[in-house]
């Protein structure tokens, strides 16, 4: 599988302390497709190659990305951003992991309240370009809550993995369309927004469902609403997507990575790049039950 893009090359004469790292987040849309392996074996590599890299698991359901690293129970979490202990340097949090350059920010070990999330989300998007690395891979976590959206949408870059099972598939459809319409949702008006779901509702050949933003969009401009257009497609996300195929059988599978690519694009007309494909293997098995790093 290919790398993530490098992080930027600072300046002649720029410190590499005074940068900030690039924040890529790790998305499925539902669990048990390998994010969170995924995302611990990435960081492994991409430390190997002389990187400073942090990988920070955000998933508010149960955090288990130390699992991954062949870690016990974390010293710290994010759990220690508690009220009653003031707000820790999240540098404070970090882990030493078995691979050099290689850092942990475990997540909360059990399930965290709604009240809490958004104040420990808060304080990772205030303190995160200050962590002592060049690349931060996140993990989401599963499903399209608002905190998994949130992570996805500042990020600057969005890898998402799916496996070739139908479910996984239609998960990623339904993580972008929530993923869109929250960007749309915070950069257009009510009445921009109210426009923009008539025109996708008006769609004939749609057998009462809703018409792709691309085919709204061309139904708008038909209708002399270039503004309104223009305004949408610049509330867009950036096109920096990424897609992994995770635990594929068979060969054949990798096939559907193409199709997955045209459907995005032709839906919500936003491009996604594929960074590979990775093949079922029993040592992914394996290497959890020993709890030691896959690539290791």
């Amino acid at each position: 599988m290919n790398q993530p893009p490098d992080p930027p090359t600072p300046a002649s004469g720029e410190k590499a302390a005074t940068r900030s790292p690039a924040i890529w987040a790790v998305a499925g849309g539902k669990g048990g497709v390998g994010r969170s392996l995924l995302v611990a074996n990435m960081g492994i590599q991409i430390a190997r190659l002389g990187k400073k890299v942090t990988v920070a698991d955000l998933d508010f359901e149960g955090a288990n990305l130390h699992t991954y690293l062949g870690i016990g129970a974390p010293a710290r979490s994010l759990e220690d951003l508690g009220p009653e202990k003031g707000e820790s340097p999240l540098a404070s949090l970090l882990l030493d992991t078995s691979v050099s350059g290689l850092k942990l920010l475990s997540g909360p070990l059990r399930p965290v309240a709604s009240s809490r999330r958004g104040k420990i989300l808060e304080h990772f998007n205030r303190q995160a370009d200050g962590l002592p690395a060049d690349l931060i891979l996140v993990d989401c976590g599963s499903g399209r809550g608002d905190e998994v959206l949130e992570l996805f949408r500042r990020a600057a870059g969005g890898i998402l993995v799916a496996t070739p099972e139908p479910a996984s598939v239609e998960s990623i459809f339904l993580f972008m369309e929530s993923f869109l319409e929250k960007s749309l949702q915070e950069a257009l008006s009510a009445d921009d927004r109210e426009k923009l779901d008539i025109a996708r509702s008006l769609d004939e050949g749609s057998s009462g469902g809703t018409s792709s933003f691309r085919s709204a969009l061309e139904r708008l401009r038909a209708e002399g609403e270039s503004s309104l257009v223009a305004r949408v497609l610049e509330a867009r996300p950036p096109p920096r997507l990424r897609l992994v195929l995770y635990q594929l059988p068979r060969e054949s599978d990798s096939e559907i990575a193409p199709v997955l690519q045209s459907g995005i694009e032709k839906y919500f007309g936003l491009q996604m790049t594929s960074l590979g494909c990775v093949e079922y293997d029993l040592s992914v098995l394996q290497a959890v039950q020993k709890r030691k790093p896959l690539s290791q």
